[in-house]
């Protein structure tokens, strides 16, 4: 199943036409080929107010991203690793794949924490 996702701009509109309904989770920074700034993605959820777990899971994987975008790499993979066996996404498969490969070879120092990949790797092993 594909998740539908939407940039910032469609998430503020979406908010403006029709306020708080809803839950989004925020799941990348990406650059779109031939530009340079990156934009925001978000995967809509549920419509209307979430479930506790659902808001707890998103704020540790948001905590996560954030972790991982400040290079603090061990600790993004300790939460990354645990929303993965609780609720095997590959979204979380994703972030891991890429946390491992940056512990083994770490980012530039100008890195800005924006992923620049062709394609998603096909198959993932998470450890």
């Amino acid at each position: 199943m594909v998740s539908q996702l939407i940039d910032n701009p469609a998430k503020l509109s979406l908010k403006a036409e029709l306020g708080n309904q809803f839950f989004c989770r925020f799941i990348d920074k990406v650059r779109v080929k031939g530009k340079n700034k990156a934009v925001m993605i978000y995967e809509p959820l549920v419509e209307g107010t979430p479930d506790s777990a659902l808001i707890r899971e998103v704020e540790a994987f948001e905590s996560a991203v954030a972790d991982y975008r400040d290079q603090k790499f061990h600790r993004a993979q300790d939460v990354m690793a645990t929303l993965y066996r609780n609720n095997p996404l590959r979204l979380y498969a994703i972030y891991l794949h890429r946390i491992n490969n940056y512990l083994e070879s770490p980012p530039p120092p100008d890195w800005d924490g924006v992923e620049r990949r062709i394609y998603l790797p096909e198959n993932l092993t998470v450890n």
